[in-house]
């Protein structure tokens, strides 16, 4: 066997010091951490995770061939102790926190699933643990795990566990037929990663379709990425007479691709395929443009702040995400400024961590071969005054966050609640009972973890009357004609109009409008607002079929002149604007939508509007039967879209039944009420509990309505 590997070749392909990918990394994981804590306005930022693997092929199959061209075979304990040492410290120590914060902050039930998630994440198989459970990793209302972020993670291990020794096998079959050269390393092993990436890419176009949540985290379905950095490396020397110019349209291509992923690219992409083409493409275009010698027009990944994100975006990236998850746990109406902190938290932790612990074990001699006592003497003096800096930082940040939740505790809802509140003739007797609920009932209906079926309104879950999954506008004529409820044949008619929110009163008033003879028109889709706004979904998303949707709403009853016209939507939608709204012009923007829609129906019949059921944590989220309900009670929030409803109202006229009376004291909110579970998601109530509240609920409205 022979080899060939000149210096200017081996230059021509070493990457581990080019400070353009360093700067990519940090593009990657900046786009991931936005778009954790700001969807709306980054959607497509979850392509960091695609970009993190292209470089992770490009670098470690470099690795390798280099490896194999210069003695012939691949010390797999030399690989895989490299992999060990460079990964391991960071991630236990991410792992090992969460669970104790997690232990000591969160319920038990959810602190014991962060429990279980450390171990799949510790032992590389999250992601299989998040595939066989349909995890939707858009999400954001599911108890979505601090160490969720984990599986990318898994997807690379996996992916390492068998491509070296599928590309040490196969180069040494071949060169047992003869000598094998450099050019014939890297001829075999390109043919054997090109095969892999038209298989995973084939197979990831099918999953997307067929099991989307399989297919965004499993590594059959991500390998084309992982192959596609391996193909480059493979093919470093032919990339290393590139010239200036074409270095410089390759880089700024690159960039341009990947960064309009960012925004271009939502969860409503096949993924990973064909949708990760773009970024992955960009990331490669910006590699092969440094191969051999860096663009040196590229300012933008190659400055010192882009680099040093880029030396830390592995802490980054494993202490963002339970940074945040826990944060908006404790402090869910914390806000930007929240989301500001968390960020802050985030980096410093990242930072100590990095010098403090990922850095030292990456570069100490543990687990190298022949480490001795002196190499580790001489490891702790070159770093001895790193390492204090670093310590010290460390203790500044744990004093800092320590500080942050003593002086803004998590508070003890019940304290919130005000005597007059309570002592109120206006106020719920039920619910003033309920608060002082404090063991679970043993008859609760329905049961924690209850069947979509029990836990939504049946014409939610059973009679699929929101248009899930599909353009509503596309399925208008088939929802008037199904979702009919009442009495079909009564001679009076309501028409409830807007989201999943609109769709339980369908369900309250069920039963005792069939009674009345009046007849139920639901015209609702999911998180579609009867406010005449255009808004994305939660996941980010565009949505222009809810604006069709809500046009062909105006039109149905422009044209049935229906006795009563009941509007109702989800608090978030002052969060979900098209146009990023926030604050009081978010305020007016759906103040103004409403008085619009309001405007536009009032004249076929009566109408109204019932405010959003009040949205807080989700009954996942909390429950524990040891902790009883004062765990799962929750100050709801909703302030802004009430204040929204409220300016309508006033400027048009109509009556506004605020429905926190059914739920809250003093937005105070228990999780069980008269023995019903009342918003087993923290933001619908239960079929069972929509069904109790029916009576009430028609008398409050023909008192609005009649005077």
């Amino acid at each position: 066997m022979t080899t060939t590997s000149t210096d200017t070749h081996d230059r021509s392909i070493r990457s581990a010091q080019r400070r353009d990918i360093q700067g990519l990394r940090a593009l990657a994981v900046l786009a991931v951490v936005g778009n954790h804590l700001w969807a709306n306005r980054l959607p497509g930022g979850f392509v960091g995770v695609d970009i993190f693997f292209v470089i992770s092929g490009f670098l470690i199959t470099g690795l390798l061939l280099r490896e194999y061209e210069r003695s012939g075979t691949i010390s797999f304990r030399v690989f895989y102790t490299r992999r060990a040492k460079r990964l391991v410290p960071a991630a236990t120590l991410v792992i090992l926190t969460t669970a104790v914060v997690g232990y000591f902050l969160l319920p038990a039930s959810k602190a014991r699933g962060v429990v279980w998630d450390g171990l799949w994440s510790f032992l590389f198989v999250q992601n299989w643990h998040l595939a066989s459970n349909s995890t939707d990793y858009f999400d954001e209302n599911s108890g979505t795990s601090p160490l969720q972020h984990y599986w990318s993670l898994s997807v690379e291990e996996q992916f390492y566990l068998v491509w070296p020794w599928l590309l040490l096998l196969l180069l040494l079959l071949f060169a047992r037929r003869g000598a094998l050269t450099s050019r014939g390393a890297r001829s075999v092993a390109g043919s054997a990663i090109g095969v892999i990436i038209v298989l995973s890419f084939g197979w990831a176009l099918i999953q997307a379709i067929t099991a989307p949540s399989v297919a965004y985290f499993s590594t059959l379905t991500r390998g084309w990425e992982l192959g596609l950095g391996a193909l480059l490396a493979v093919l470093a020397p032919v990339f290393q007479g590139l010239t200036g110019w074409s270095r410089v349209v390759l880089v700024y291509g690159g960039i341009i691709a990947m960064l309009a992923s960012l925004f271009l690219l939502d969860s409503a992409t096949p993924w990973p395929a064909p949708g990760a083409l773009l970024p992955t493409l960009g990331a490669a275009a910006v590699i092969v443009s440094g191969i051999g010698r860096e663009a040196r027009a590229n300012p933008l990944l190659r400055n010192p702040v882009a680099v040093y994100v880029g030396n830390i975006s592995y802490s980054l990236y494993l202490w963002h995400f339970p940074v945040i998850i826990v944060g908006t746990f404790l402090y869910p109406d914390a806000g930007r400024k929240g989301d500001l902190v968390f960020l802050a938290v985030a980096f410093a932790l990242s930072v100590c961590a990095y010098h403090l612990v990922e850095e030292p074990l990456h570069k100490s001699p543990l687990l190298a071969p022949g480490a001795t006592r002196p190499g580790w003497g001489s490891w702790l003096r070159s770093r001895r005054r790193g390492l204090i800096t670093a310590g010290a930082a460390s203790v500044a940040t744990v004093a800092a966050i320590v500080a942050g939740l003593i002086l803004v505790p998590v508070k003890n809802p019940l304290d919130q609640i005000s005597p007059e509140a309570l002592a109120s003739p206006e106020a719920n007797q039920t619910v003033v009972e309920a608060l002082a609920v404090e063991e679970w009932p043993s008859d609760l209906t329905p049961r924690v973890g209850s069947a979509r079926s029990e836990k939504y309104v049946r014409a939610w879950s059973v009679d699929h009357c929101l248009g899930e999954g599909m353009n509503p506008a596309d399925a208008f004529d088939d929802l008037v004609e199904r979702c009919v409820y009442g009495d079909p044949v009564g001679d009076k008619t309501l028409v409830i109009l807007g989201d999943s929110v609109a769709i339980t009163w369908a369900t309250a008033l069920d039963d005792v409008l069939a009674d009345e003879g009046w007849r139920i028109v639901d015209l609702t889709a999911e998180m579609c607002p009867a406010s005449d706004v255009s808004v994305v979904r939660d996941t980010g998303t565009r949505y222009p079929g809810c604006d069709d949707f809500r046009e062909r709403a105006f039109e149905y009853v422009a044209a049935t002149a229906p006795d009563l016209v009941l509007l109702s939507e989800t608090s978030t939608t002052v969060s979900r604007l098209e146009d990023g709204a926030e604050g009081d012009d978010a305020i007016a923007e759906v103040s103004d939508g409403m008085t619009h829609t309001i405007e536009t129906v009032a004249g076929a019949g009566e109408t109204m509007v019932i405010t959003s059921v009040p949205r807080t944590r989700s009954m996942g989220d909390c429950f524990d039967e040891y902790d009883g309900p004062l765990a799962c009670t929750f100050v709801a929030g909703g302030q802004s879209h009430l204040t929204a409803m409220r300016r309508a109202t006033e400027a048009t006229g109509v009556p506004l039944i605020d429905s926190r009376w059914y739920f809250c004291i003093d937005d105070v909110c228990p999780p069980v009420i008269d023995g019903y579970l009342a918003r087993p998601d923290g933001a619908h109530p239960s079929d069972a509990y929509a069904r109790s509240i029916g009576v009430s609920m028609w008398d409050r409205i023909e008192k609005s309505v009649h005077g």
